[in-house]
């Protein structure tokens, strides 16, 4: 991150969070070295496999954000302890900020009136701001994104929702009674679910013929809701198929599926276009038995394999016979709106649309606005806790006047000041009718509207305010429609932005590009990378302080997330067999893949270590006498087995036993690859039947929450709140990788859905205080209830290492050595850092 400066753009930069690195142009030959030009030499950033949904609203991947960050700029930024901070020397729009507690819990409890107890949040914005194209960053460009986070139909990543904002629910749920917001909340939520089982139980009349005859299946009188709803999810179905085939065309098919090889030893699947077709099964693998190698089955028996060809194939034999409503046509309807990728959204889709559908029949907004937020103009001073106003002064320290805006809280939430560091996206670049923005009672977002928001999603070209502005590979501009030009070829291209808020950029050009990480180090060696953060093990690192000393130097901070072993609720409904998995984890297996203690550690509860406020480190088992869960790691398979029968005991069986537990990618190169396979072979000496398997498609998968037993890892913040990851309330979509539908259901047991709700008020709870002291039990109480609940076992944490070329960079301009920390990487300033242009 830019020195951990901002808390939703800049500071995911620079491989961080995510284990990006940094790869080098090739380089100028000058006297058999090299020569470097901050004006005509590009920094190329190395990244991982990019989803190209390069929207600051909507991204999902850590890889997409990264590069969306170059463009943007925060309300807040944050600094190298993770702590938010704004000055004008901060690469964010506010120049100070202020927050102001009135009354406390106590009168809250005594009279129930949040009148009495509410915290008020001030933050003086900075004028002159200009975005990338040279518009002028303004308040309505603030309200803008505030209205765009906190609309009902907004689907991306940000939780600024759950901030009990004054007014909040009323505007959300459209009524003028603030405490029933959350029934309204759950009603719409329940009128969503009966809305969508309206097209089940359509689909599940598996006579062929009836398209058309919604009648008895309708929700709504006189509207076609049914027929639009199904049109819809055949859309959401097509984009879901355009990015599959845009993520298979980034694998190195050759290298991750090298396993699959014909009798003779030649590789069965060389292109991405296979990789779309197995996908979807209009090509399978089937191993020989008894042998090492494999058979192609060819589904698909046709020689075009271009992309509109196969795109189109896939989704005429899905959806194409939907006119005729024939009963293998409603089979694969269900599952795209079940198990496929296009569930979740098109869930939030037709939630969007019932909102939208109440709204119209009680004549319209009731509120157009949120009583909480609003900007107050022309303001010399903000108000402050001690009472004594803070003087708000221009750049030279001249009193001046600026806008400020005002958010009022219920209550108090520790968390809210993380929320408020949201990114500012320019209005009038994103928003579809920026001229009828008032700034009073409407701010460029149409309330519920799942087609405004696709409009903003679909724009893939990101501008901002950040260092950097998108541009083609000539440098010239891009427009909001020329993402081929943008991302082409798997590189990202970028040049300085001159109206940069804190001057332009030393380094005119800026790239990503799509690389593998396990050759990063040997990149670094040759000369062909310029920074790169590899994974580190023991032999590695004496090769930095040895052989390698003379050419390449490095630097190492604490990483900021953590491995862990996700377990679907879903399709591991039985909590007696999640835990008995958990039981034949062995998570210093993970540490031995890093080389030992000296480069990742073991981790016994899912919250990053960097939190040491938090992370209690007399957490040393997997276990807890207080509650009801023992993982302690049983090589025997002893406790396994006794944990199996109590399942059986309770229903479960030999079927619940067959599980596929999956890794992201196809090779054997991964932390968690020896635990899972050794785990694999415990559980079949007790009798499970299961698979390890290897797919480079997971993380999408387990984005619309379609694996049962998955290694990843988490990015954290500087905060220990577990809202987005873990509330039933959440809209993330780790909630469905967990199996959460599942969990909240009477299919579960009364035992887990009291467990998910201690989980949820312990995550409440620990929002109501503000201390250390105060907080810290709330969150140790609910990592315990999560653990008991048995989908998350934490592993490892392990250190970053940053690497770069001696000679390549003005090291002055960058943070080296001690300098380096959980929140600050060595190019955490990109817009100060520059070339060693006197190398040759």
């Amino acid at each position: 991150m830019f020195k951990g400066r901002s808390t939703r753009n800049i500071a995911r930069l620079l491989c961080l969070t995510m284990g990006v690195s940094a790869v080098a142009a090739p380089l100028v030959a000058c006297g058999g070295g090299a020569k470097y030009d901050n004006e005509s030499t590009p920094l190329v950033l190395a990244t991982d496999v990019l989803d190209g949904v390069f929207n600051p609203f909507f991204y999902t991947s850590g890889s997409d954000g990264e590069v969306v960050s170059q463009t943007q700029i925060a309300m807040l930024a944050s600094d190298e302890k993770g702590q938010t901070v704004a000055n004008w020397e901060e690469p964010c729009v506010s120049l100070a900020y202020s927050t102001v507690t009135n009354g406390s819990l106590d009168e809250y409890n005594q009279t129930q009136d949040y009148k009495n107890y509410n915290t008020d949040y001030y933050f003086a914005l900075k004028d002159g701001i200009k975005f990338s194209d040279g518009v002028e960053l303004t308040a309505n460009d603030v309200l803008f994104n505030i209205y765009m986070y906190l609309d009902p139909a907004y689907t991306g990543s940000s939780t600024m929702y759950s901030v009990a904002i004054k007014g909040l629910q009323q505007y959300r749920m459209q009524t003028d009674d603030e405490n029933e917001g959350n029934a309204s909340s759950a009603y719409f939520d329940s009128q969503t679910t009966a809305r969508i089982d309206n097209i089940y139980q359509w689909a599940t009349n598996r006579a062929t013929g009836d398209w058309g005859e919604w009648d008895r299946y309708e929700p709504y009188e006189g509207e076609k809701t049914i027929e639009s709803d199904i049109l819809k999810a055949h859309e959401l179905f097509r984009e879901e198929l355009e990015s599959d085939w845009t993520n298979f065309e980034k694998l190195d098919v050759a290298k991750d599926y090298a396993k699959y090889v014909d009798a003779n030893g030649n590789p069965l699947l060389t292109e991405s276009w296979q990789i779309f077709l197995l996908s979807y099964r209009f090509l399978e693998t089937k191993k020989v038995p008894q042998q090492e190698y494999y058979e192609l089955i060819d589904n698909y028996g046709q020689s075009d394999h271009s992309k509109e060809t196969l795109i189109n194939y896939v989704y005429s034999s899905m959806v194409g016979e939907y006119s005729k409503a024939t009963e293998t046509y409603k089979k694969n309807l269900v599952s795209i709106i079940s198990y496929y990728g296009t569930a979740s959204t098109f869930r939030d889709y037709v939630r969007s649309k019932v909102i939208e559908h109440q709204v119209n029949a009680d004549g319209g907004m009731k509120v157009k606005k949120i009583s909480g937020i609003e900007i107050i103009k022309d303001q010399a001073t903000i108000p402050t806790q001690s009472g004594a106003p803070q003087t708000l002064t221009d750049k030279d320290g001249n009193a001046h006047s600026y806008d400020v805006l005002h958010i009022n809280i219920n209550g108090q939430d520790p968390k809210a000041i993380q929320n408020f560091g949201f990114t500012v996206a320019p209005g009038h670049y994103y928003g579809a009718d920026w001229d009828r923005v008032n700034g009073t009672d409407y701010f460029g977002v149409k309330f519920a509207s799942a087609d405004f928001m696709t409009s903003v999603k679909n724009i893939q070209v990101p501008l901002g305010a950040g260092p950097y502005r998108a541009s083609a590979e000539n440098g010239s501009t891009v427009g909001k429609d020329q993402k081929t030009d943008f991302f082409k070829d798997n590189i990202v291209n970028f040049e300085r932005n001159d109206n940069f808020l804190l001057g332009a950029p030393k380094i005119k050009k800026l790239r990503y590009k799509v690389v593998s990480n396990n050759t990063l180090y040997d990149a670094v060696k040759r000369g062909e990378v310029h920074y790169a953060s590899p994974n580190m093990d023991y032999n590695t690192v004496q090769k930095l302080e040895g052989s390698d000393s003379g050419s390449l130097s490095y630097a190492s901070a604490d990483n900021l997330g953590y491995g862990y072993i996700g377990i679907s609720a879903r399709y591991v409904p039985n909590i007696w067999l999640r835990r008995a998995i958990m039981t034949t984890l062995n998570a210093q297996m993970c540490v031995n893949y890093y080389g030992g203690g000296q480069y990742a550690s073991v981790i016994y509860r899912p919250m990053s270590q960097t939190l040491t406020d938090y992370y209690d480190r007399s957490w040393t088992a997997y276990s807890n006498a207080k509650d009801d869960f023992d993982y302690t790691y049983d090589s025997t398979g002893e406790k396994a087995k006794q944990y199996t029968q109590r399942a059986k005991n309770s229903g479960a069986t030999d079927a619940d036993l067959k599980l596929t537990f999956t890794i992201a990618g196809d090779s054997d190169d991964h932390p968690a690859n020896q635990m899972l396979q050794n785990s694999v072979e415990i559980l079949r000496k007790i009798g499970w039947d299961v698979t390890l398997t290897h797919d480079s498609t997971a993380l999408s998968k387990l984005a619309n929450g379609q694996l049962s037993v998955w290694a990843a890892a988490w990015s954290s913040s500087s905060d220990p709140d577990m809202y987005q990851v873990y509330h039933t309330a959440s809209t993330a979509t780790s909630t469905l990788a967990w199996g959460y539908p599942h969990l909240k259901s009477n299919q579960s047991t009364q035992y887990e859905r009291s467990k998910l709700d201690e989980l949820d008020g312990y995550i409440e709870d620990g929002r109501k205080y503000m201390t250390v002291a105060e907080r810290k039990p709330y969150y140790e109480r609910a990592l315990n209830a999560l653990m008991d609940l048995a989908v998350e076992f934490p592993t490892y944490q392990r250190k970053v290492y940053y690497v770069w070329g001696k000679n390549v960079f003005n090291e002055s301009t960058m943070y080296t050595g001690n300098q380096v920390a959980t929140y600050r990487s060595p190019l955490s300033e990109i817009w100060n850092v520059s070339f060693n242009e006197s190398a040759d």
